[in-house]
C-alpha cells in the first residue's frame, strides 16, 4: 500500500503522526471484523512516497471453519494535526497484491477532432488509471496543436488537417481478477469516459458520442480510417442503435436481454429490436461473459430473401444443456425452416421465433429461413 503525498504540498507530517489501517475481510465488501495497523514505511528520497508492506498470504476464518485468503475492503489513514504540527494534505492511495497478476506494457493511441464540425474545438485534457500506470504522455507525431502541461494533462487546438491526440505508455494487468481489470479515464471538461485497456487486444475502440478513437499505437489505423470502414459496412453502436429503434425500452433492458442465461440454458439476442435485422444488417458480440463461458455471435439478416444466418461460438469453460437463439425476423415472418450445421433442425418453436440449440460444442451455423 502506497502513499503519495501531492507535489505541491507545503509541508509533509512526520510518520509518526501518521497511522494507517487496513480492514481485511473474508466476506466481501464491509465485511471485515477486525482492523490492523500498518507501520515501518518506506520512504523514498523526496518523503512524498511511503510504501507499507503486508503479508499477501494472511489467512482469514470465514464459515464452515474454512479459512480464505484475506482481502483488503477499506484503507483508512489518520493523521495527529497536533503531532505533526502541520495541517497535512490529502495524499493519493495505491494498492498493489499478488491478485494482480503479471504487468504488461502497451502503447495506446487516443485521437480526436476527427468527426465532422469538431476539427477546430479545444479538448484540453487528463488521464486517470485504475490498475493501471501511465507514462509519459506525448502529442502525436502529425499533432501541432497539442502540448503536453505536466503529469498527464495536455491542452489541445487545432493546427491543420492532421491527426490530433496523444500517445502513452500504460502498463496494466491483463489477468487480474473480476473487478480489478485495468481501465483509463479520460477526463475532458466537466465530462469523461472509461475504457478497459484489454478490450484493444481486440481492436480499437470508438465513442462516437464522445468524438474520441483509441487503438494500440503502431496498429496503422487512424480515426478517419476506422469511421469510413464503419460507413461503408452500415454498421453502428450498440447505443446509436437502441436510441433510434426505443423497442429495447433501455440501455439496461438491452443488456439484460439481449444476452441471458436462465438454469442451465443460455439465450442470445432474446430482445434483439427487429429494427437491427433490417436487409444487409448485422449483429456481432465477441468475447461476452457468461456463467457457461466467453461467448461470442454474429447474426447476418438477408430478410429481403427470407433468410437469417447465425454464428454461434459456444461457451466452454462448464456445459450448457441449450442455446437458445432467438431470431426475430424485421416484417415479423414466420420461420419456415432452419438448417444448423448443413442439417436440417427440428428444435424450434415457430410462434417464439426461437431455435434450441442442444448437444453442440464448437462453431454453430444457424440458416433460418422464412415464409
Amino acid at each position: 500500500m502506497e502513499l503519495h503525498w501531492p507535489a505541491d504540498a507545503q509541508a509533509i507530517p512526520s510518520p509518526e503522526s501518521v497511522e494507517v489501517r487496513s480492514y481485511p475481510t473474508a466476506f466481501g465488501w464491509f465485511g471485515w471484523t477486525v482492523d490492523r495497523v500498518l507501520s515501518g514505511p518506506e520512504i523514498a528520497v523526496d518523503r512524498r512516497t511511503w510504501i507499507y508492506k503486508s503479508d499477501p498470504t494472511l489467512k482469514m476464518d470465514s464459515a464452515y471453519s474454512a479459512r480464505v485468503p484475506a482481502a483488503t475492503e477499506m484503507v483508512a489513514m489518520f493523521c495527529d494535526d497536533e503531532k505533526s504540527g502541520v495541517r497535512p494534505p490529502v495524499p493519493a492511495i495505491r494498492m498493489l497484491g499478488p491478485n494482480i497478476g503479471t504487468w504488461k506494457r502497451m502503447d495506446v493511441e487516443i485521437e480526436w477532432g476527427f468527426q465532422s464540425g469538431t476539427e477546430n474545438k479545444e479538448f484540453d485534457g487528463r488521464l486517470e488509471p485504475y490498475v493501471a500506470k501511465i507514462g509519459p504522455v506525448a502529442p502525436l507525431a502529425e499533432d501541432k496543436g497539442t502540448r503536453v502541461t505536466g503529469g498527464q494533462r495536455w491542452r489541445s487546438r487545432a493546427a491543420g488537417n492532421a491527426r490530433r491526440g496523444i500517445v502513452v505508455p500504460l502498463l496494466y494487468a491483463p489477468n487480474s481478477r473480476p473487478g480489478l481489470d485495468s481501465r483509463i479515464t479520460v477526463w475532458s471538461g466537466k465530462t469523461g469516459f472509461t475504457f478497459r485497456i484489454s478490450d484493444l487486444d481486440n481492436g480499437p475502440v470508438y465513442m462516437p458520442e464522445h468524438g474520441v478513437f483509441v487503438t494500440k499505437a503502431g496498429s496503422g489505423q487512424t480515426a478517419r480510417q476506422f469511421t469510413r470502414q464503419l460507413a461503408a459496412r452500415n454498421l453502428e453502436g450498440l447505443c446509436q442503435m437502441a436510441r433510434e429503434h426505443p423497442e429495447a425500452a433501455s440501455w439496461d433492458e438491452l443488456m439484460r436481454e439481449a444476452r441471458l442465461w436462465n438454469g442451465q440454458s443460455l439465450w442470445v439476442a432474446r430482445a434483439t429490436p427487429r429494427a437491427w435485422l433490417q436487409q444487409g444488417r448485422r449483429i456481432a458480440l465477441s468475447n461476452a461473459p457468461t456463467c457457461f463461458g466467453n461467448l461470442a455471435y454474429e447474426i447476418v439478416s438477408d430478410g429481403d430473401n427470407s433468410k437469417i444466418t447465425a454464428t454461434i461460438e459456444m461457451p466452454n469453460r462448464r456445459p450448457v444443456e441449450s442455446v437458445i437463439l432467438r431470431l426475430r425476423h424485421p416484417k415479423a415472418a414466420r420461420i419456415k425452416s432452419v438448417m444448423v450445421n448443413g442439417q436440417p433442425w427440428t428444435g424450434l418453436d415457430k410462434d417464439k421465433e426461437i431455435i434450441e440449440l442442444r448437444g453442440l460444442t464448437g462453431n454453430v451455423t444457424v440458416a433460418a429461413s422464412y415464409y
